[in-house]
Formats: C-alpha cells, structure tokens, sequence
C-alpha cells in the first residue's frame, strides 16, 4: 500500500536524518593530550548553534607551557567540517599557553579561558566571519588581551571578560545578534565616546559593575546609533558625576551603589528605567527631571530628605517610583497626580510622620499604591483622616496598611494604625512636651497634659495650641514662674512639688484659670498682686499643706481670704508653722504678732524709695565711669557743654594765630574716601567750617618735601592721620607723622589725631608706631559716634570770611590741575 506524499512531514524527517548521520559520522581523530574531548555541550541553550553537531574541548592545564593553536588546529583539521566545537581551557599555577593565531575558531562557537597567560609578542587576528557565539575570559591578564583583535566577531551573543585588571573597554565590530557584553570586577576608570559611536549591538546589556569609572563622558547626542533599548548596568563604581552620554540610545541606566551626591538636572530623556539607589542623595530638585520618558524610577537607600514640590510632575510615564530607605519626613507636597493608569510609590523605610494624604492625587484615575509600613509614625490628631480615607471604597491608595504601626506617642508604639481609638480623644504629638502625655478631648475641646512623676525641676517652655489642662503634680519644680502658655490654661496641677516661690507675672497670666492645685509644696507667702488678678470664672485655687509664715508684713493676706471674693477654697485649712498653739491664716491678726499696723505702709515706702534712689545712683555711676568718652562727647556735641575735655592747646596758644585748624595727612588708598567724605565734611558742612590743609592741595610748588612737611606741622593747630595698612607702610606718610609727633612733645602747641580706617595688622608695624598705638587712643571709622567724637578732639573753628575760604580752595584745586 503505498502512502501519498506529505511535503510538510516529509521535508521534517528528511532534516532529522541528515542531523542524525551528521552526529554518528562526526568523531574527533585527534584529542590534545591534558585535554578531553568529546561531543555534545554544557552551555545554555540559546548559544548552541542549531543543525550543527556540537563538540567539547576541554583542556586543563597544571605547570605546562601548552601549544594552544597547534593542538586546536590539529583537532579542528580532523572532525568533520560540518562540526562546531565548544573549547573551554583551564590553566592552573603558572602555566601559560602559546597562542599566535586563531585559526580554529574557524570551527567554534564558544570560546572559554580561564586564569591563562599568554605566550605572544604579536597580534591574535580573529578569523572574519567566524562562528564564535560566546567568548568569556576569566582572570586573565589585561596586557594579553590588549594583544587580541576582536573585529571578526560578528556572530557573537555574549562577550564577557571578567576578574582581569581590565582598563578599558576592548573595541568590537558591529554584532547584530549580542544580547550582551560583561566587563565587571575590572580597573576600568574611563568610557570614551568613541567606543559608544561604534555601534557594536542593536539592543544589548553593557555590564561594567565593579570597576572603578568616577563619571560618564559627555557625548553629543546626534551622533548616536545605538538602538533606545541599551542596558548600561555601572553599579559599584565611583561615579559622582552623571555626565551626558546622549539621550537616545540608553533605555536602563544602573547608577547603583555609587558617590552621587546631587541631580541637577538629568538629561538622559527617553530613559525607561532609572536606578539611583544606594548613592549619598539628599535633596531632588524640581528641575531634577524633566520631561522624560521614564516608568521606573528607583531612588531607594539614599539619604534624600527633601524632595521639591512637583519634582516628578514632569514623568507623566512613571509607573513604579521607588524611594524606600531614605530620609524622608514627609512626601504631601511632592505627591501630585501621575497621568498613567496605575502608579506604584514604595515608601517603606523613611521617617515620615503621617501617611502621605495629598487629597487630589487619591480619587478616580489616575489609580495610586502606595507602600509605606516601617515608618515612626506620629499616631496623633491627623491620624483620623488616614483612618476615613482607609474606610472609603475607591479610596484606600494603601497596599500595606495592615502593617502601618505607631512609633509615637510611646504609650501606642506598636499599634496599628487602623486599630487607634480617636473616637473620644486623641493624641497631640505637636509641641507636646518630652516625657508627657498630651491629649485633645473631642467633647470639650481641651487638650490634656500628663507630665506627672516625671522628676521636671523647671516648668515646660512649650506646649501644644488651645485650651490646655495641665498635670505636673509629683515633680521637683521649684519656682511657679510665667510661662506664654499660662493665658490658655483651664486647669493647672502643681502638687506635692517642691515650689517656694511664685512671681508676680505667673499669677497675672492665670485669669482664665478655673483650677490652681498648689497643695503639698514650701509655699511660704504669696505675691500680693494676686488680689488683683482677673479671674474670669469662679476660680479654685487650693493652698493646703503649705509652710504659711504670718508675718507682720503679710497681715494682707488673711484679709483677703476673710472676703467673700477670695479664690482660696480650702482658705479654712491653712495654718501659719511659727506659731504656738496652732493658728489658722485666716484668724491671724496684728495684735497676735505684735505689729504695729499703723506705721507699716509708711516705713515700708521709704525704705523702698529711699532704695530706689540708691539704685538709680549706682546705675548713672556705672554707666557713666563705663561709657565716660562716649557721655562727654555726647555733652559736648548735644548740650555744648565740655566736661573735662580737651580745653585749649597748651601754653594758652588759641587756633586763630594759626593759618590753619587741622592738617590731614593720607595714602593713596584712602583718597576717595578723605576728599568725599571727611573734606567735604569738615569744609562745606560744619559751621563755622575747618580750615584744612590738605597736602596735594595746599603744599607750596617747589618746595622740598620735608619744607612742607615743617609748614603744615607749623601752621596748623592740629594733625590727622588717616591710618591704613598702607599708610603704615608709608614712607612719606610716617615721615610726618613723627615730625608731628616730635614738634607736639617739644613745642606742645599741636593735637595729633589719628583715624582708623582700615584695621592695621600690628605685627607689622614698626616698634614705635607699636608703642604709640599701645599709649594712644584712636578714632574707628566704624564707630557709631565717629563724626561725634573727631569733632570733640579737633580744635573749634574760627569764624571766617567764607568768600575768601571758598576763594582759597577754588586757587588752591586750580594750581593742582595744573
């Protein structure tokens, strides 16, 4: 019977024969010695050629110099053309190979090599248009492979060289089909652009982990062709700077486990998948990312705290955001709606003190999830719209909820979230003080603090807004003392501390109080101004065991409790430890202690008077011996009244027989300054004005430096010097200043007057101007009462004829235009 012909079926078995013989009639003829060889492969899969029988190779060497490419040509030369081999060469020790050409890759389609060196001055050609799918060195050295041209590698779909001191990436021709290339654990410390010009894959992974690269070239963009679906892992590496590689060939950037410590702005636009985690972040600016094509972003274990309002508005593609394990203390502002379907937030880790509740990015589409459990939160007030939004369908943006717990307030550490009772109370985390309890009821609006038996010496300085009831009972306060939180108390509990004193002003700020609980502490007496504090209610104020001491000079204080006003309410208990029987405050009277009542308000405002006066006395006197210079300038120049100030010149010689009131002497630095400003001061503004000699105005033409110098010191009744550090340096300027100094100590009939305009550094001057400096006081420019105290030490200006001083100095500008 005879069967039709199926070409489907019988073209397959046809294929199936001719592989079947190709593997029964393929056998090697020759197998190097320390070397097995046999058929079949252990290598994936996907690298095995198809339609070809395939034979192993593997050759391991230990303290032998071996012929690699005599052997393998010899066992290539005599298996079946038709054959491809798997060659995997182990050396151990010292053994090295000899390796001059590579001729039997002819016949390979995988090449390993392990811990080998290389016996080669010369370049290893690798054959063109070979079959080699898989080439993987492992520990070799980097001077042997830099000898190995890879350019005949079309058909490859890993390359891998790990592990062996590598630094820099080797150069390969286009490979359509490589689905990856591996360099980690090398020293690699640059990428060149040019490398990533040369299109060696269409889409392919670039793993270089684990090298020592510090930042990424800056490449043009339009001259890339590589295809958008790269993967460049560079995780444990040292990048700090992102550089920019270009935007359109890179789909998965991996920057893991680097030093990048900030992101200005990321360039890498048509990015998918963004991994920056375990870097040293802190802040995400708003222009951190633009408008990109990313949905992934992984920021995880950084140390980011701040994230800018709408840093991620821009992703309208983001998908899955990852920012778990950082620092993050609250993320409201930075959530706003992600214009995608479903978006993924993982917040897990952080110290946020709420949920992130931003209320437009949680209803309708776009969907959020949001995964934020092993953060401290704050279980307080706010908690209660977590809790409502939880409970709403359509609502719950939280995938973990069940595993959100409290870490504060200490008392619900633990607890669930969603498990907090806030139906009566709840907890007030805001300026709640440390180590108290604070709770705000629902039903009287109060906020209730707890701080008892928790040994407090002083009172809180903070706590939270609104009507407050306050516990300190049991602690160690010993002064009752104002407080800015006083005004809002209803209640207030201070018993058994260890209070002896209270101020006046703490009384004062008690007047919307309803209860005062002071029993039980050393109160002794209490400040009269409590009689007139306004209590706004029927106030409760409870003093009972208190060491009382009845005094003639508290007489006050048991009348006030006699009246029907009084908000003593245990007034009736109170009793005074000096005396004997026992006596009640209330029914203490003068006649028991022996005062005479009538003279008491007398003497005691005198003796407070009189001490006042006293103090006001000590008061000027301190002041006045402190700021002595400053009080007599301020006389002189507000009052014209000279108390032991400068007087006339010495000898009884007056300004007037002089030509001039000052002589002004400067640098060159300090020009601008003295013509604008002091000039102009002394001779436009003062009335009667200063007759000035200025040296670049007023010194004679033609005359000697040092016959100037004598006229200005001569003629003038007193010298300023403008001091700068320049000026110090000075020849000429120290010149006069000593001529003047000089003629002050013989003839005594000058003022020298120095200002300090710049401050000086005194271990460059000279030992005499140091000397001076040490015995002399000087004028700072930056003194607030600069122009007052220059105008009390210079000598007072004569009146005179202001047409002829104007006519001087317009002479005196013209000459020096001149």
């Amino acid at each position: 019977m005879s069967r039709k012909w199926n070409p489907e079926t019988d073209i397959k078995l046809w294929w199936m024969c001719l592989v079947i013989s190709l593997l029964f009639t393929t056998t090697f003829a020759f197998c190097p010695s320390d070397c097995e060889c046999g058929k079949g492969s252990d290598l994936p899969p996907l690298i095995q050629p198809y339609f070809y029988p395939k034979r192993h190779i593997l050759c391991n060497f230990t303290d032998v110099n071996f012929d690699l490419t005599k052997n393998l040509n010899l066992a290539t030369q005599t298996i079946n053309d038709s054959a491809l081999l798997d060659i995997k060469v182990l050396c151990h020790g010292d053994s090295s190979i000899n390796w001059t050409d590579a001729k039997f890759l002819k016949h390979a389609f995988a090449l390993q090599m392990f811990n080998c060196a290389i016996a080669n001055n010369g370049t290893i050609q690798f054959p063109l248009e070979t079959p080699l799918r898989l080439l993987l060195f492992k520990k070799m050295r980097s001077e042997d492979i830099d000898q190995i041209n890879f350019r005949g590698l079309t058909s490859l779909n890993l390359f891998t060289i790990v592990n062996s001191n590598l630094n820099k990436v080797p150069v390969l021709p286009f490979a359509p089909r490589l689905l990856s290339m591996i360099f980690t654990d090398n020293k690699i410390e640059n990428l060149e652009c040019d490398w990533f010009e040369q299109r060696p894959c269409l889409s392919c992974v670039i793993d270089l982990s684990d090298n020592v690269i510090r930042s990424l070239p800056r490449c043009a963009t339009s001259n890339s062709t590589m295809s958008n679906g790269l993967t460049l892992i560079l995780s444990r590496n040292n990048i700090t700077d992102m550089g920019n590689i270009g935007d359109r060939h890179i789909g998965n950037l991996d920057l893991s486990q680097n030093d990048i410590t900030e992101l200005s702005s990321f360039t890498y636009r048509l990015l998918i998948v963004l991994n920056i985690s375990n870097n040293k972040l802190k802040l995400i600016k708003q222009i951190s990312f633009p408008n990109m094509m990313l949905m992934t972003l992984d920021l995880s274990f950084n140390q980011i705290e701040t994230i800018e309002t709408s840093s991620f508005s821009n992703l309208h593609n983001l998908k899955l955001l990852l920012l778990n394990g950082n620092r993050l203390l609250q993320f409201e502002e930075v959530l706003t709606p992600f214009a995608v379907p479903y978006t993924e937030i993982n917040l897990k880790g952080n110290l946020l003190r709420y949920p992130p509740l931003e209320q437009h990015g949680f209803q309708g589409s776009p969907k959020l999830r949001i995964s934020a459990s092993n953060n401290s939160f704050f279980c307080d007030c706010n908690l209660k719209e977590f809790q409502i939004i939880s409970k709403t369908p359509g609502g719950d943006i939280f995938v973990d909820k069940d595993k959100m717990t409290c870490g504060q307030p200490e008392r619900l550490t633990g607890q669930l979230l969603l498990d907090v009772d806030l139906s009566d109370s709840c907890p007030v985390i805001e300026s709640c003080p440390l180590y108290c309890e604070c709770d705000y009821q629902t039903s009287s609006a109060i906020t209730s603090i707890n701080c008892s038996q928790q040994n407090l010496s002083t009172l809180p300085k903070n706590m939270p807004n609104g009507q407050l009831s306050l516990n300190l009972s049991g602690n160690s306060i010993e002064v009752l003392e104002e407080r800015g939180y006083f005004r809002r108390l209803v209640l207030l509990d201070l018993r058994s501390n260890q209070i002896h004193r209270i101020t006046s002003t703490g009384l004062t700020l008690l007047s919307d109080v309803k209860s005062l609980l002071l029993q039980e502490n050393y109160i002794s007496q209490l400040p009269k101004t409590i009689i007139d504090v306004p209590f706004k209610y029927d106030t409760a104020i409870y003093l009972f065991d208190n060491p009382w001491q009845c005094t003639c000079h508290l007489l006050w204080f048991p009348e006030w409790l006699k009246k029907s006003n009084s908000s003593v309410s245990d007034k009736a208990n109170l009793t005074c430890i000096q005396l004997s029987p026992l006596q009640h405050v209330i029914d203490v009277t003068g006649e028991q202690l022996n005062c005479d009542v009538r003279s008491l308000p007398a003497y005691f405002n005198y003796v407070i008077s009189f001490s006042f006066i006293i103090l006001v006395v000590i008061v000027v006197v301190v002041v006045v011996a402190k700021y002595r210079l400053a009080v007599k300038v301020l006389l002189y120049r507000r009052l014209h009244i000279q108390m032991f100030g400068p007087g006339p010149l010495p000898g009884g010689v007056e300004n007037i027989q002089k030509d001039y009131d000052v002589c002004i002497s400067y640098s060159e630095d300090a020009l601008k300054w003295t013509k604008e400003t002091l000039l102009h001061r002394l001779e436009k503004i003062e009335n009667p004005p200063y007759r000035v000699l200025v040296p670049d105005r007023d010194f004679l033409a033609g005359e000697s430096i040092l016959d100037n110098v004598a006229m200005a010191i001569e003629k003038s009744c007193s010298s300023l010097f403008v001091f700068t550090q320049a000026f110090a340096n000075s020849e000429m300027g120290l010149f006069h200043f000593h001529q003047a100094y000089a003629h002050m100590l013989k003839e005594r009939n000058i003022r020298i007057i120095i200002i300090m305009k710049d401050k000086l550094n005194m271990e460059e001057l000279s030992d005499d101007l140091k000397a001076y400096f040490k015995t002399h006081t000087y004028i700072d420019i930056n003194d607030r009462l600069f122009w007052d105290k220059l105008l009390y030490v210079l000598p007072k200006p004569q009146s005179i004829d202001m047409n002829n001083l104007n006519e001087h100095i317009e002479v005196m500008d013209n000459a020096n235009l001149v």
